[in-house]
């Protein structure tokens, strides 16, 4: 299934450079965040894509999806190796 909105994210997450998020990396993960209150499934995609992505961007996406759990979904929505 195609996430629009993680695709957003990840292209904003590539481009982020670890410093403060740009006004499309923060537009992207609150559209983001908002979209996984409704579709838990693209937290599981969205975990898949951090090997993908530079340090920097891992680790925005990282924080986002700690941000995702906080806000009600488990981290078993992720299927995260967590060992």
């Amino acid at each position: 299934m195609a996430h629009a909105h993680l695709d957003t994210l990840l292209s904003a997450c590539h481009d982020h450079d670890g410093g403060e998020p740009s006004q499309a990396l923060g537009r992207a993960t609150a559209d983001f965040l908002h979209c996984a209150a409704n579709d838990v499934g693209i937290l599981k995609a969205a975990a898949a894509a951090l090997p993908n992505l530079t340090p920097d961007g891992a680790a925005w996406l990282a924080v986002v999806l700690g941000a995702a759990i906080e806000r009600g979904h488990g981290v078993d929505h992720t299927q995260l190796q967590l060992s």
